[in-house]
Parts: structure tokens; C-alpha cells; sequence
């Protein structure tokens, strides 16, 4: 009896390690998967600029004489000045440069970008007019942001923003094909390289930057990728907590994700945290002011010695009579009686 129960349980051993392994399988062998995606993905934003690397460039330029700057040089100080938020010197250098018609795409840019955070709405668009070809994509995104920025500081309205940039009939394209290249993939990339211009200066809470994002990320994630959906609604989070809409895209993407068991995109590594270099800033712009005040006209000095203010009489003039008369009856009565002794 005994070595029957033994030889039952020999005998059960393979099929109890056999579940065993079959109920551990889904566990130990599952692993995310990447999603397939060839066609577009962000790359790294810039947020600013690093410290020693403005603080090189603004010594490099110091150690030259104002008379031998180029334009170059006068951009990169300009660009400068708007990283540290000296935003009215930067404007000061920018507008000396503008009547140059081979004023570079970048120099134009900046001046708008000037003009963005100035609210500077009427300068802006004769910028927009005078410098900006708006048959060229990205040159369209890149001013349709600069206006519904106006249209929202004016009237509080936040326009769409993506109908500049893509065709708004792109259903049942296929992906990998010419039409998908031409109308979802070139123009994604053009609004990309635009909000890297405005990603890199500001910093702040921004309703248009964080629609712009927004849409891209709908676009993305009913045609392109889920991935790089999420990185663009993450940033446009970042740009307004307060949108439940954008609230709402990022957990929709997130599930989505889990459903495909697809990896999350460590967000970070595209929109990494502002460098925490206010110190640093602090010192360049004292730099920065320094170099305005040399653009300030001298006054000439006036060599003439300051007047010398005569020391205030103790006793008021109109006593002096009095006093004087009064001194004199004193001797007088003080002579008088001597004599009379």
C-alpha cells in the first residue's frame, strides 16, 4: 500500500511540473515590445542653453572691439540677450540688423520671437510681412503660431493650429506610401523643427505651444505612431496642466500602450528639465547690462567745478542793527558809570 501511494506520486510529479512551467511561462518570457515605427520620431529638444557654453560665447565676444563685429556676432549677442530674457536689448541689436536684406532665416526668427514674448503684435507682423515667405511650410506653421498667440492675448481664443501645416483630408493614406510621405511625414517634420525655435525660449506656461503639440500628437497617433503620440501630448502637458483635453490624451495613449504591450518612451530623454543655472544667468545678464550701457550716447562732462555754498549765518541779518546799537548803549552806560566813580 505504501509503495503505491509512492509509485501514484513518482508517477503525478511530471504533470505537476508540467503546469508549473506552463503557468509560469506567460510571466517569465513576456517582454515588451518596440513599436515599428520608421517614419518619424522626435528628436532631443533644446530648453535654453547652457550656461558655460552663453558664458564662452559672451566672452568670445567681449574680448573683440564692437567696431570689428560681424552680423554673426551681433546675432549671437542677440540670442543671448533673449536666452537670459533681456528681451529689449536683444531687440535693440536685432532692429540694427533688420534693414540688411540678406538677413539670415535665423536673425528673422529671432526678431519674431522677440516680438512673441514682448507682445509686440504690430512690430511682429510687419516682421512677418517684410522677411517671411508664407508659400514655405514651415515658414507658415512658424508665423500661424506667432499669430494665434495674438489672437489669444487679444481675444482669448486659442486657434487650431494644425491646417497650417497638414491637409486636413489625410484618411486612408497609406503608410509607407508617396501621399503618406508627402502630406503627413514632411509636414510633421517642418512643425517640428518650428516649435524647436520656440521650445528653446520658452519656458513658461504657453496655451498655443501646447495646442501645437497636442494636435501634432493626434495626428501621430491615428496615422504614425503611438510612441511619438505620446511624447507630444506629454509635452504639450507640460506646457498647460490646466487642459483637461490634453489631461485626458495622455492616459488615453498610456492605455493604448498597454493594450499593444509596447515600451513607453522615456519622455525625459526628448524634453529633458530646464538646467537650473538662474545663478549663472544672473551674472550673465549683469554681462549683458554692462554691454547696453555702452550703447548708451555719452553725455558730456561737465568740467566746471561745483559752486561752494557759503556756510549759513548763525544770527538772521535783520538782528544785526538791533544787536549792534544795543552793544554800543552797553559800553556806553558801562563808561558812564566808571566816570561817575
Amino acid at each position: 500500500m505504501f509503495l503505491q501511494r509512492i509509485t501514484k506520486h513518482i508517477l503525478l510529479l511530471p504533470v505537476f511540473a508540467a503546469l508549473t512551467v506552463a503557468t509560469a511561462q506567460p510571466f517569465q518570457t513576456r517582454k515588451y515590445s518596440t513599436e515599428y515605427n520608421p517614419y518619424f520620431k522626435f528628436t532631443k529638444f533644446e530648453r535654453g542653453e547652457k550656461s558655460e557654453v552663453l558664458a564662452k560665447k559672451l566672452d568670445l565676444l567681449e574680448a573683440k572691439e564692437k567696431s570689428n563685429w560681424t552680423i554673426n556676432d551681433s546675432i549671437d549677442f542677440a540670442e543671448i540677450s533673449l536666452l537670459t530674457q533681456n528681451i529689449q536689448l536683444s531687440k535693440y541689436y536685432l532692429e540694427k540688423l533688420e534693414a540688411n536684406k540678406h538677413l539670415s532665416k535665423y536673425a528673422v526668427r529671432l526678431l519674431l520671437m522677440d516680438c512673441y514674448l514682448e507682445r509686440d503684435f504690430k512690430k511682429g507682423n510687419t516682421i512677418v510681412q517684410k522677411h517671411f515667405n508664407l508659400h514655405n511650410q514651415e515658414d507658415k506653421f512658424f508665423v500661424a503660431i506667432f499669430k494665434s498667440h495674438q489672437n489669444f492675448i487679444q481675444n482669448n481664443v486659442v486657434d487650431s493650429l494644425i491646417f497650417h501645416c497638414i491637409p486636413q483630408n489625410i484618411t486612408g493614406i497609406k503608410k509607407g506610401s508617396e501621399s503618406f510621405s508627402n502630406e503627413i511625414i514632411k509636414p510633421l517634420e517642418r512643425a517640428n523643427e518650428a516649435l524647436k525655435f520656440y521650445v528653446k525660449f520658452i519656458h513658461e506656461d504657453d496655451p498655443i505651444i501646447a495646442r501645437a503639440f497636442n494636435e501634432i500628437g493626434r495626428i501621430l497617433e491615428e496615422h504614425v505612431s503611438l510612441n511619438q503620440a505620446y511624447i507630444a501630448y506629454s509635452i504639450a502637458r507640460i506646457y498647460n496642466t490646466k487642459d483637461k483635453e490634453i489631461l485626458d490624451n495622455v492616459k488615453q495613449i498610456k492605455a493604448k500602450h498597454v493594450a499593444k504591450n509596447y515600451n513607453t518612451p522615456k519622455f525625459r530623454t526628448y524634453f529633458p528639465r530646464i538646467e537650473d543655472w538662474r545663478f549663472d544667468y544672473e551674472i550673465l545678464k549683469e554681462k549683458i547690462i554692462q554691454e547696453l550701457k555702452d550703447t548708451i550716447p555719452k553725455t558730456s562732462p561737465n568740467l566746471l567745478a561745483p559752486k561752494k555754498e557759503k556756510p549759513p549765518i548763525p544770527v538772521p541779518v535783520d538782528m544785526l542793527i538791533p544787536i549792534g546799537i544795543g552793544f554800543i548803549l552797553l559800553l556806553f552806560a558801562i563808561f558812564t558809570r566808571i566816570k561817575k566813580k
